[in-house]
């Protein structure tokens, strides 16, 4: 499979699922089938026959592995357009060995695209502050900006407050 001829339109997927599931950035829902574009889900099909009949199907036509399992990971589909986005964009930077038949996003990009999106979001913040040292209004900037993330409790009917992983972390997240 030749992931450089789907750059384009996984970005255009990525574009379109940010500005879709913006509402999602300081909530964590967790990634689901239903949750993703549709779109995703043709392209992975286009890529790999049969890659759109399930999340981690679809996941592999283009990441990975150990990538896959990372991304499953993740809080909310925004992040993972985010990343989507990120990774789409190492990918298209680095160099094709002609040698390789498997040139899928794997776990080094996936790690420089995590640290080129937390350059781009955490700038400014000290994450290393306790949550409950922060006033009202600093949390609610890291709220807006999905620095901190709201997580419904199993009661269902209420929520814990905490710091979004993707972001918290400096050492790379996929092995």
């Amino acid at each position: 499979m030749n992931t450089l001829n789907f750059l384009d339109p996984l970005l255009s997927v990525a574009s379109h699922g940010e500005t879709r599931d913006s509402h999602r950035r300081s909530f964590w829902t967790g990634i689901k089938s239903e949750y993703l574009l549709p779109d995703f889900f043709s392209l992975a099909g286009k890529a790999v026959p049969g890659a759109n009949t399930g999340l981690e199907r679809a996941l592999s036509a283009f990441f990975k592995p150990e990538v896959v399992r990372f991304l499953l990971q993740l809080p909310n589909t925004y992040w993972f357009y985010r990343l989507l986005r990120e990774s789409v964009m190492v990918r298209a930077a680095t160099p094709v060995s002609v040698d390789v038949a498997d040139d899928r996003i794997d776990g080094a990009m996936m790690n420089l695209a995590v640290q080129r999106l937390r350059a781009k979001h955490v700038d400014g913040f000290d994450l290393s502050m306790p949550l409950l040292s922060l006033s009202p209004a600093e949390l609610c900037a890291r709220s807006v900006r999905g620095l901190i993330l709201l997580r419904p409790m199993s009661d269902g009917k209420t929520e814990q407050i905490e710091v979004n992983p993707l972001l918290a972390a400096a050492a790379p997240v996929v092995a």
